[in-house]
């Protein structure tokens, strides 16, 4: 497991992102947990730092908050590395309290396929945060 505390210049808030090899199912998973700033340059830079230090070879997950929806330089950035949308078709995400956008990300790549993926629209997590979570079921094998 590792954190990474990204580069940032006041007044944003710093950012960063935090890695783990899982084992799922028999499988090693690399997990990456990020949440990216709201200045799009600032974005750009942070995944370019991230995506220096992952592996191309052994399934991983990169998921959290893009702050942009897709179709946009970040995603652009992820999916270009291979990864997929594991939740393209879950619904919005932001604002928790009446979900218009889609920012927060799943993707997945190397090994991954996924099986289900949904939006956890439910009161509890309206008031747990101002993002809804999203729920992706995953298995070992590539897409088809």
């Amino acid at each position: 497991a590792a954190a990474y505390r990204l580069p940032w210049e006041l007044p944003r808030t710093r950012r960063g992102a935090s890695t783990a090899r899982v084992l799922a199912g028999g499988e090693k998973v690399r997990v990456v947990v990020v949440h990216l700033g709201l200045d799009a340059g600032e974005r750009e830079r942070h995944l370019r730092l991230l995506l220096d230090r992952l592996p191309r070879t052994e399934p991983l997950v990169v998921l959290g908050d893009v702050n942009e929806v897709p179709d946009q330089p970040s995603w652009r950035t992820l999916l270009a590395q291979g990864l997929t949308d594991a939740a393209a078709h879950a619904g919005p995400t932001f604002p928790a309290s009446a979900p218009a956008q889609r920012i927060d990300a799943v993707l997945v790549g190397y090994g991954l396929r996924v099986t289900a993926a949904r939006v956890l629209d439910v009161p509890a997590a309206r008031v747990a945060s101002d993002h809804l979570p999203v729920v992706v079921d995953l298995a070992a094998g590539e897409e088809r």
